[in-house]
Parts: structure tokens; C-alpha cells; sequence
């Protein structure tokens, strides 16, 4: 075979085994990952730990700081160079306090009420992921901009283009040469231009707010995606109708954000 022929050929072949067997682009999950902190201790303040007493429900029984623990995980690891740790949100049953109407959804108007603020907002940079005060779980620090606020804060009002700091349970972090990852299989990383409904619990003590796993909204392509309820997606701007329609409902069903 020429050279020119085999020129030709390779490209073919490899065309051939793409069509055949076929190409999947990568997701946008794929595309990005949690960024990683680099552990330090004398780099914690006091707003960290502050924020570090928030997640005493996320324990794993083991303590991520341990170096033992990190030597025997190392040994079976789930991912190259990298230690996993997961824990699903704690689940925390209410009883009804009297029947519901259908519209709106009680579950919602729970979470009206319980929220201190609701905004649309997007993912900007992530500040840090830190050990919780039990070292048993990452939580991770979060800048976000607020794109439109559905509920204010009248103790600490919201512009719309500010920038808020937001924390939740999960995360990356270096320590002593390995990586951890926090993983809450219901609630996904944030990670950077992601858009989000929230609602917020407000940390005084630090000017900041706590996301929760059930409610904490993905935002794509002006679609809501709400995988705990019945309908798992909802158009943009009719969610946050609802979420209007919640916030001046009567309570009939508490819920607690977690």
C-alpha cells in the first residue's frame, strides 16, 4: 500500500470504528468538576468554624482529618488518587398539621415559609471547601449572584446583580496529599455559571446563607428541574409564579429545610 493510499486509509478506519460503535460528547457534568481546596489549618477562621457547626446531621463515622483513615482508604481506592465519602440528606418526617389544598403544592409552601430569602441566582466562583466541625464531612463556601430576589431578607436586603455567600454540605478538599470528595448523591456540586432557585436560611453571625438539598433548583434552558416532586420539571418563569403564589398561602404542612 502507497503512502498516499494509507493517508487515506487511517482516516477512513477511524471514522469507520466512530460510526460503528458510536461517539457520546461529553455531558456538562463531564466537561467540569469541583474545584479542589488545598487544606490548611492555619488558614481556618473563625467565620470558617462558625459555618462548620451547621452539619451535624452529615456523619459518616469516620473522621476525614485521621491519617489511618486516609491510609486505609487509599488502599481500596473508588477513584484514582481520589477517597469518596457519601451521605444522603437526613430525612426528617413532619406530620401533616391539618389537610392540604392541592394548589399550591404544600411541600412548596412549607419551603416558602421556612426560607428567609429565595433568589434566582448563578454560580460564580467557589470560595472553599472545609472540614465540618466533627471532621466527618466537607461543607463548601460559595459565591453567587443574584440574577432576581422572590423573597428578600428585611434584616439584610439583596441588590439585584450583588453578590451573595453561600454554604453547603459536600465538596472537594487536599489533605495530607490525598483528595476527598463529600458526595450527597441527591445534590449535586455547584459548579461555575450554574443557575439556581434557592432558598436560604440566613447566617447572622457571617452575613451569609445555608443551601439545602431539598430546596436547591437546577435552572437549564429556562427549565426548573425538581426531582422530588411529581412533575420533575417545570418552566422557569411558572415555578416562580408558584413560588409567589406559596410565599402568601397559609401554612398547612411544615417543612424543614435539610
Amino acid at each position: 500500500m502507497t503512502k498516499l493510499a494509507l493517508k487515506i486509509a487511517i482516516p477512513l478506519l477511524i471514522l469507520s470504528i466512530t460510526f460503528l460503535y458510536g461517539y457520546n460528547a461529553l455531558s456538562k457534568g463531564q466537561q467540569k468538576s469541583e474545584a479542589i481546596t488545598n487544606l490548611n489549618e492555619r488558614s481556618i477562621t473563625e467565620r470558617d468554624r462558625k459555618h462548620s457547626r451547621l452539619f451535624p446531621r452529615y456523619k459518616t463515622g469516620k473522621k476525614l482529618s485521621s491519617q489511618a483513615f486516609l491510609e486505609q482508604e487509599s488502599k481500596s481506592k473508588q477513584l484514582p488518587n481520589e477517597i469518596v465519602v457519601k451521605r444522603h440528606p437526613p430525612v426528617i418526617d413532619i406530620a401533616l398539621e391539618r389537610p392540604c389544598p392541592k394548589s399550591p403544592k404544600p411541600w412548596l409552601v412549607g419551603l416558602a415559609h421556612a426560607a428567609d430569602v429565595i433568589v434566582v441566582g448563578t454560580i460564580k466562583d467557589k470560595i472553599a471547601s472545609q472540614l465540618t466541625e466533627d471532621e466527618e464531612f466537607l461543607f463548601s463556601e460559595y459565591s453567587i449572584v443574584v440574577e432576581q430576589v422572590i423573597k428578600d431578607n428585611p434584616s439584610a436586603p439583596i441588590g439585584i446583580g450583588s453578590a451573595i455567600n453561600v454554604v453547603r454540605p459536600g465538596g472537594r478538599a487536599q489533605l495530607h496529599g490525598k483528595v476527598i470528595s463529600a458526595v450527597i448523591p441527591s445534590f449535586p456540586h455547584f459548579l461555575g455559571e450554574e443557575r439556581y432557585i434557592l432558598f436560604l436560611k440566613f447566617i447572622s453571625d457571617t452575613q451569609s446563607y445555608q443551601a439545602f438539598s431539598n430546596g436547591s433548583f437546577l435552572i437549564e434552558d429556562e427549565v426548573v428541574k425538581t426531582p422530588k416532586a411529581a412533575q420533575p420539571k417545570h418552566d422557569q418563569q411558572a415555578f416562580i409564579a408558584e413560588v409567589k403564589g406559596a410565599m402568601t398561602s397559609e401554612l398547612c404542612q411544615n417543612v424543614i429545610l435539610n
